[in-house]
């Protein structure tokens, strides 16, 4: 039995998740009311607690999630227990707060080096460097000229957590930039093409 506003509501956690689905207001009030310590306990132990406003903004994001694409996550879980629900919530709870933490991490890397003069250094495993003896200001001028397009910001942080943050596709697609793997490897291999041929004929070479 749950409690909301003045109402009670009788509700099992399969009639709960039902609720949820068909978008009932009491369903997600109760959902809310019985979840939002768990949430906001786990972002805040993951995120740290010097920010409140992010943990609420962060919480907002782990009901978004619940609600995205027609709320295919949630009906996955109908007829699932209550211990299930539960679960997959503190789940979505981690990944929300780890997807954040990972996005302030490519900022501030991105940050670093877009003041950097040091000597842009990436290497693929087994594979001779991509590019090498290049200032790394150089490689962000040749990526800020050939980037163009209604996506030229989020190819370019793509570009930037890939080569200088060392994340694959598939972390890459974690950090919710709206693109599928291979989407994020397609813009890699575009860019990383005019990238090239944006820097020959300078005076350093691309390997």
């Amino acid at each position: 039995m749950a409690g909301y506003a003045g109402h009670e509501v009788l509700l099992g956690s399969n009639d709960l998740i039902d609720g949820l689905v068909r978008l009932d207001r009491s369903s997600w009030r109760t959902f809310i009311e019985e979840h939002r310590q768990l949430v906001v306990r786990i972002v805040s132990r993951l995120v740290g607690t010097s920010d409140p406003a992010s943990v609420a903004d962060l919480e907002q994001e782990v009901y978004t999630r619940l609600l995205a694409n027609g709320r295919e996550a949630l009906r996955k879980l109908q007829g699932a227990s209550e211990g299930s629900l539960r679960a997959f919530v503190g789940t979505a709870a981690a990944n929300v707060a780890r997807d954040h933490l990972r996005r302030l991490q490519v900022r501030n890397v991105v940050r670093s080096v877009d003041d950097a003069d040091e000597l842009f250094f990436v290497r693929v495993e087994g594979e001779a460097p991509i590019f090498a003896k290049v200032r790394a200001a150089e490689v962000l001028d040749a990526l800020a000229r050939v980037g163009t397009g209604p996506h030229a910001s989020r190819d370019a942080l793509i570009f930037k957590a890939h080569y200088v943050d060392g994340l694959t596709a598939a972390e890459i697609v974690s950090m919710g930039l709206g693109i599928g793997q291979k989407g994020v490897e397609a813009v890699l291999f575009r860019l990383t093409a005019k990238v090239r041929e944006a820097l020959r004929g300078g005076e350093e070479q691309i390997s």
